[in-house]
């Protein structure tokens, strides 16, 4: 089976290349990706279900909206939205693959866990609207980071500046999925597998 940051790295891949043709996957989320078994290099391939969902403008111009989202993968920016109205920008897609990939990382979703002392029952979508990360550069007063889940820093400082560009308010410093790409490659290399079996 194929793990976590080979997962993310499959998933930015793939990502990475309907970006390079133009297409906006909108509706990016967990249920719409399947990992499976490739003649490729790689042994697997990340397979991005849902297509006529897709965001695209065909050769005569012609705009086809994605007019669906999850909420826990919709990016600020669009909180609110009617999206069957809205022409997303690749930067919805950055975001919602950043919160996948943290989520493939780290086991947890991004916004999920934290403390919140000013406003404890804060819904997750709330969150994502306001950009109340917990790991960000600066956080309110009253957030912080929950010490029982993993941080990404714990990971690497690259990975951990990757999710706070990805989770600010400021869509246009997302890292791109081929940036995502470069990252998780360079953090795949440094993965070693535990060769101890569980007693």
């Amino acid at each position: 089976m194929v793990r976590g940051p080979r997962r993310a790295l499959l998933l930015a891949e793939a990502v990475a290349a309907l970006h390079t043709e133009g297409v906006v996957i909108g509706d990016l989320n967990p249920e719409n990706v399947l990992f499976s078994q490739a003649a490729t290099p790689a042994g697997w391939r990340a397979v991005l279900l849902d297509s006529d969902s897709f965001q695209i403008r065909s050769a005569d111009g012609q705009r086809f909206h994605c007019g669906v989202a999850r909420p826990l993968y919709t990016a600020p920016e669009l909180v609110g939205c009617d999206l069957s109205r809205t022409w997303r920008e690749l930067s919805s897609d950055h975001f919602a693959l950043a919160v996948l990939v943290y989520q493939l990382l780290l086991h947890d979703h991004p916004y999920d866990n934290a403390i919140n002392t000013a406003e404890p029952d804060l819904p997750i979508v709330d969150k994502i609207r306001r950009g109340l990360y917990p790991h960000a550069a600066s956080v309110p007063a009253g957030l912080q980071p929950s010490p029982a889940r993993p941080a990404p820093q714990e990971v690497s400082t690259a990975l951990a500046e990757a999710f706070q560009r990805s989770f600010g308010l400021e869509p246009q410093l997302r890292p791109t999925a081929a940036e995502w790409v470069l990252l998780l490659r360079q953090l795949h290399r440094q993965v070693v597998p535990c060769n101890r079996t569980p007693q």
